[in-house]
């Protein structure tokens, strides 16, 4: 069975994709801190915290074959600028580096235009 990480799982996206894909592929998530917040019900996926982990070891332990990048920050919640740029922009770098370097088939991207001042 093929592996997708979703980052953001724990999100509206994330969790709705985990839930409807964990049907036909093996589910994986990352989250930055927010490991007990979770809406979900039925599923327990393995997830990681971004915070804790370094992602090359998540690479290296799972073969991967799709990474679906949800996780976003909308400046909501008084977040830092520096909170917003690590999440919107620096993390989905970083795991594009990864994909390829580890030949990930499939990278998405969600968009992140809601966080335009």
């Amino acid at each position: 069975m093929k592996t997708i990480l979703i980052t953001g799982i724990n999100g509206f996206l994330g969790n709705h994709l985990a839930d409807y894909l964990s049907e036909d592929y093996h589910v994986i998530g990352l989250e930055k801190g927010r490991l007990g917040e979770t809406d979900r019900k039925s599923k327990n996926f393995l997830i990681y915290d971004s915070l804790t982990n370094n992602l090359e070891q998540i690479f290296k332990k799972h073969e991967i074959w799709s990474i679906i990048h949800t996780a976003t920050l909308y400046k909501k919640n008084e977040e830092s600028l520096l909170n917003l740029i690590d999440t919107n922009i620096k993390l989905p770098i970083e795991l594009f580096e990864l994909a390829e370097k580890y030949y990930i088939e499939l990278f998405i991207n969600t968009d992140t235009f809601f966080n335009i001042p």
